[in-house]
């Protein structure tokens, strides 16, 4: 044995080892690059790319201790002999030991700069512990699955087959709310005003704490029997694997609500000519970048009264979870997106919608002239009078359009205009 190499590394050496864990630190390195480029940063989103990242870096990992086991544990191995110094659990405490310890500090490596950034950005609230933890606990589920494909493989080539079977339980997760409580990716991330909810983090953690023990219980039974002449391992050691599928059934019977809204969230408030605007604690300094996105177009309407611009984020201050779609009842508000990567001009078009009785036609899924004549209104309050293509309000003075506005208020909000009715 070589003396550059530690005795933990024998006989494969560091590359096993430094590969991967250089492949999972650049996977996260540039899965986060854009989120570190946002104005602004939120706690929530953060954290939950803890997890989120498992789409990437498991299979990675799984594929790396799937070559690790392979090359270390069959039995033909000259040092995986019955009478090697190290047998069954000493062996698998050892090489998961290693696996696990190098790619979860290569895992918290890769979020060095989106954490930093979050810090210095984020105006509200911290980081979710639990929410984290799954996500290192998947990194280590991943690990202990890839190494226990190597033990039962009793090769490294079956390394592609980990990946891609890790990949595809990360497919589950993405599909919806079934797998989502037993798979650390999630097909949409929470946002400021949501959080993932403590029953949920709670159950995916102990699932994944249980599918650890129990491939590792696993691994040892069988490298243990294996060196003593027996393929298969004592009954003992599968004691947990009837325990992870009785987890399994439970939210794919009845899926689990991912997550819920801040209970009172807190707001800041401003009034601009009788419109009210509230956005979340956590998003005041995009309230006056609202503000001037959307003060023209109200100038431009004329007709505004008792309306209140409120930040999505807030949608808890005013409902509960399960009501969550009475909010889009509310005629009085107009819901505004506040997000990261996007900014508060982009989301104008909703308030455009909201006051041409556009989105009221969609609404009632209305498709006739009245649906026609809203989009034509919307497009000419959204660009301030500058009409393009054919638009029935094109040429006409912003006072003769307000004149009118003013004249239809009701048949515009109801989405209930005529041809016969235009200016």
């Amino acid at each position: 044995m070589s003396d550059r190499s530690p005795r933990t590394l024998w006989p494969l050496g560091p590359l096993p080892i430094l590969v991967p864990s250089f492949l999972i630190t650049v996977t996260v390195l540039m899965s986060t690059i854009t989120m570190r480029g946002w104005e602004f940063q939120e706690w929530v989103r953060t954290s939950a790319e803890f997890h989120q990242q498992n789409a990437f870096v498991g299979p990675i990992a799984a594929a790396a201790a799937t070559y690790w086991a392979g090359r270390l544990t069959p039995p033909q191995r000259v040092f995986a002999q019955p009478f090697a110094a190290r047998n069954g659990h000493k062996v698998v405490i050892l090489h998961l030991g290693t696996l696990m310890t190098a790619f979860l500090i290569s895992y918290s490596v890769g979020f060095i700069p989106i954490v930093a950034a979050t810090v210095r950005l984020a105006e509200y609230g911290g980081p979710a512990p639990l929410v984290i933890a799954s996500g290192y606990l998947g990194v280590m589920a991943a690990t202990a699955f890839g190494y226990f494909i190597g033990v039962i493989g009793r090769t490294a080539l079956l390394a592609p087959v980990s990946f891609v079977l890790m990949f595809g339980v990360a497919v589950l997760g993405t599909g919806g709310d079934t797998f989502s409580a037993l798979v650390p990716v999630l097909h949409i991330t929470p946002s400021l005003g949501s959080v993932e909810t403590v029953p949920f983090v709670s159950y995916r953690l102990a699932f994944l704490v249980l599918v650890i023990v129990s491939f590792v219980l696993t691994c040892v039974g069988i490298v243990k029997r294996q060196r003593s002449g027996t393929r298969f391992p004592p009954l003992r050691t599968l004691v947990a694997l009837p325990l992870v599928v009785l987890l399994v059934i439970p939210p794919l019977v009845h899926p689990p609500a991912l997550f819920a809204f801040e209970v009172d969230p807190p707001r800041v408030c401003l009034n601009e000519q009788g419109v009210e605007y509230c956005v979340h604690e956590g998003h005041r300094s995009q309230l006056s970048n609202i503000v001037s996105a959307v003060d023209p177009l109200i100038k431009i309407h004329g007709s505004v009264s008792d309306v209140r611009i409120v930040d999505e984020a807030l949608r808890g201050a005013y409902v509960n979870f399960d009501d969550r779609m009475s909010v889009y009842a509310m005629s009085n508000f107009i819901w505004y997106p506040v997000d990261p990567f996007n900014s508060a001009e982009s989301s104008i078009r909703l308030v455009s919608s909201h006051l041409s009785g556009l989105a009221r036609c969609r609404q009632e899924r209305k498709y006739d002239v009245s649906a026609d004549l809203a989009s034509d209104l919307e497009q000419w309050l959204r660009t301030s009078g500058s009409t393009y293509g054919e638009n029935v309000f094109q040429g006409r003075t912003v006072e003769v359009v307000k004149t009118w506005i003013a004249q239809h208020k009701q048949a515009i909000e109801t989405c209930s205009l005529t041809a016969s009715q235009l200016p």
